[in-house]
């Protein structure tokens, strides 16, 4: 008994609701999306007419009035996609990812990416799909 009045501390009836309406609402919304021929989607181009990538390095310094007092080299890194598709219309991806690497970094442990396609067909309206994530720590 005790173990079931913990778990309705932890979870209260509004929010199992607020959960349920958001699940069924997300189902239904991804639903909608798929029965929209034509749409931008992020796998809608398989092959691509031009893909470049670049790959950093990041390095790591503290200034003091301009003057250094630390710097350390590799200390995290990053890339950048860039690819262009022709099918249905011009449309471009852009993908930028960086993180740290928390040994090299005094504990800095961070990642993070965004993503963007975009897509301009003939006359249409331009469309744009965004996704972005980054890691939360307390600094």
């Amino acid at each position: 008994m005790g173990s079931v009045n913990q778990a309705s501390q932890i979870l209260s009836r509004r929010a199992f609701g607020r959960s349920l309406v958001g699940a069924v609402l997300a189902r239904v919304c991804a639903a909608a999306e798929r029965d929209q021929p034509g749409r931008l989607v992020w796998s809608a181009e398989p092959a691509a007419k031009l893909s470049l990538e670049r790959r950093y390095r990041a390095d790591a310094q503290v200034l003091l009035f301009g003057i250094t007092l630390l710097r350390r080299e590799d200390v995290g890194g990053g890339s950048v996609l860039w690819r262009e598709y022709e099918a249905g219309g011009a449309a471009r991806l852009l993908e930028f990812n960086g993180y740290s690497t928390p040994a090299r970094a005094a504990g800095l442990n961070r990642v993070g990416f965004i993503r963007e396609m975009a897509r301009v067909a003939g006359s249409e309206m331009p469309e744009c799909s965004y996704f972005g994530l980054m890691t939360a720590s307390p600094e």
